[in-house]
């Protein structure tokens, strides 16, 4: 495969007052559930553009790149194009953004994301200089592109470990689909294997929904206390707010109003007669915490972090029921273990291909098998119920 980078540059000599700003999320969010807040000083990044000049430069001097000069065949990811594929492949932009992202506080080296490239030393220098804010730029590092060897993929399990050579790991964990994105990606990998550098994308997850920043550590620090790769500090952080997130959601579905008092709150529900709990009501737009708090003045002790969670928790609700029976059906099925010894040439009503694939790859479970390049909803159909048999047959 292949992969590249772009030049690194001098910050000194960027022209910073000439471009756009790109400031950091205000409130910034941590990504450490341990982290109440970061007050660190916040360095913005500098937005900038490639034109017409710019892309008559690369196109000028294009079999200078290892990949059009012919130096370099491996693919690169289909995701992140250097500039020169975006001047052929796209040529009718007349110009690309450029991120101008600060590698540091104490370092001055600014990485320009969007330009990764493998033309000359002298090449880009002349098309870098023909950017806005870059006019005298200095460059500390060229970019270069490099080939490199990988592993097939689908030569692991999805513990990853070499299906040829036991006891070797090569890095990883190991979750479900429904679970964490990792569980995704490594499932993607060793069923479908890849012809391409592989990048992760929520779209690529059935269950996205459940696959949220905020419900992280509700997902997964159960599984790492289990594991135990959990500290004590986190293990008792985590625990703490376990308990207190129960108890607010199990008084959020045991505090209840008319439809009369939401209504005289400011909740706007239909007038059914029905009354609505706390969760049902955070579900509709014309609530909010100061009305909820009208009703019932006890919810200004709930902590902001843990009413957040609960809210959404209620916005998700219909949403997430019906994907719990989705996961629950697909479960039912994709957890079915395929033996071992299990000769697929065997298997009656599978098509020569399918047979092929699964001999070869070998998935663990059916639902990977489901996911495999060339196996129909018919063959899975089939191994399901010669699977099943097989099993009476033996129990």
């Amino acid at each position: 495969l292949k992969t590249g980078t772009p030049a690194r540059l001098d910050g000194k000599t960027i022209h910073w007052d000439r471009l756009e700003q790109q400031l950091g999320d205000d409130p910034i969010e941590p990504f450490s559930y341990l982290t109440d807040r970061i007050d660190r000083p916040q360095i913005a990044c500098g937005i900038t553009y490639t034109n017409e000049k710019t892309h008559a430069i690369i196109a000028e001097r294009l079999m200078e790149s290892a990949v059009y000069g012919g130096h370099l065949s491996g693919r690169g990811p289909r995701y992140c194009p250097s500039i020169e594929d975006k001047v052929v492949k796209f040529a009718d932009k007349t110009s690309h953004q450029v991120f101008l992202e600060p590698e540091g506080y104490d370092d001055d080296t600014v990485y320009p994301n969007g330009v990764s490239t493998s033309v000359s030393e002298a090449t880009q220098e002349a098309f870098l200089r023909t950017i806005a804010g870059l006019e005298d730029v200095v460059i500390k590092r060229f970019g270069y592109a490099i080939e490199y060897d990988y592993v097939d993929p689908r030569e692991l399990h999805s513990t990853l470990e070499l299906k040829r050579l036991p006891g070797l790991f090569l890095a990883g964990q190991v979750f479900g689909r429904d679970e964490a994105y990792i569980g995704v990606m490594i499932d993607d990998l060793v069923t479908r294997g890849v012809t391409e550098p592989y990048r992760m994308f929520t779209s690529r997850a059935e269950f996205r929904l459940s696959l949220r920043a905020d419900n992280a550590d509700q997902r997964l620090t159960d599984r790492g206390i289990a594991a135990g790769v959990v500290g004590p500090h986190r293990k008792a952080a985590w625990l703490e707010k376990r308990q207190a997130l129960d108890a607010i959601r199990e008084r959020a579905g045991a505090l209840s109003a008319a439809p009369k008092d939401a209504v005289a709150a400011g909740i706007q529900v239909n007038g059914d007669g029905q009354r609505r709990n706390v969760m049902q009501l955070m579900a509709y737009d014309s609530c909010s915490r100061e009305r909820l708090e009208a009703l019932w003045p006890e919810i200004a002790s709930w902590p902001v972090k843990l009413f957040e969670q609960v809210e959404i928790d209620a916005l998700y609700s219909g949403y997430m029921s019906r994907q719990k029976a989705e996961i629950e059906s697909f479960r039912k099925d994709e957890n079915l273990v395929l033996p071992e010894d299990l000769d697929y040439a065997s298997v009656p009503g599978l098509s020569n291909e399918a047979r092929e694939r699964l001999n070869r790859i070998r998935p663990q479970t059916l639902g990977q098998a489901g996911r495999m390049e060339g196996i129909t909803q018919g063959a899975l159909t089939t191994l399901l119920f010669y699977v099943r048999n097989r099993t009476k047959k033996t129990a």
